[in-house]
């Protein structure tokens, strides 16, 4: 019962927010898995920099969108661990030439120079040569307590299964799962925060959590 209570409480302060990063017009900026690899390590980099400002309670990381639950000082703080992310994966992780700017409306390709260009669904995406952003504006929203962050980031790790790229959420190495069933390979996520709200022991914390897992697999099994 005392995990079930703790569940409601959190430290004074501070606030857990829910994020995605995108790709402008849905460009695969994680592709390859060097690429989630890397985004993972400058996300682990960053929180390290900005300890214990921010913690990253959960993470999953798709082939366009990087998810994550964040607990910081305020929301302030979450916007700025993002923000830094995004400018150190730009700057470290993609080649300048390989820019792509992203047009949302059709213009008068008279006013633009001869430039090598692809219809996108969204709109027109020109191949240049010079630095911009390959990011959307981040969307973020605050998460009500504990009890939310634990279903938000029971959600992240159910997002590979029902993309079907795996068939169990412990499968898939680009999200935090593993790391709360005591594999961590990565210095990223912060676990005793969801761990020690569902019990004091971790390893019966762990226990619990897998069987919520299990629970949840269940529910998208066909026939269900």
């Amino acid at each position: 019962m005392k995990g079930v209570l703790s569940m409601e409480r959190m430290s004074e302060g501070t606030q857990i927010c829910y994020a995605i990063l995108r790709g402008k017009a849905n460009q695969q900026l994680f592709e390859e898995e060097i690429q989630k690899m890397k985004v993972l390590d400058v996300a682990a980099s960053i929180r390290k920099d900005m300890e214990p400002e921010v913690r990253v309670l959960a993470y999953c990381v798709l082939d366009n969108e990087l998810h994550l639950v964040l607990q910081s000082a305020g929301e302030a703080t979450a916007e700025k661990y993002l923000d830094r992310v995004i400018r150190r994966y730009e700057e470290t992780c993609i080649p300048e030439n390989d820019t792509m700017l992203r047009i949302d409306y059709l213009p008068d390709t008279r006013q633009f120079p001869e430039v090598n260009s692809s219809v996108h669904e969204q709109g027109i995406v020109y191949g240049i040569s010079r630095k911009t952003t390959h990011f959307r504006k981040n969307t973020m929203h605050v998460l009500k307590d504990m009890k939310a962050a634990l279903r938000c980031c029971m959600k992240l790790h159910m997002l590979p299964v029902k993309e079907q790229i795996v068939s169990a959420p412990e499968d898939y190495w680009w999200c935090s799962y593993p790391d709360y069933l005591g594999r961590c390979w990565l210095p990223l996520t912060s676990t005793g925060e969801l761990l020690g709200a569902l019990d004091e022991n971790e390893k019966q914390a762990q226990k619990m959590i897998r069987q919520k897992h299990l629970d949840a697999l269940a529910k998208l099994s066909p026939g269900n």
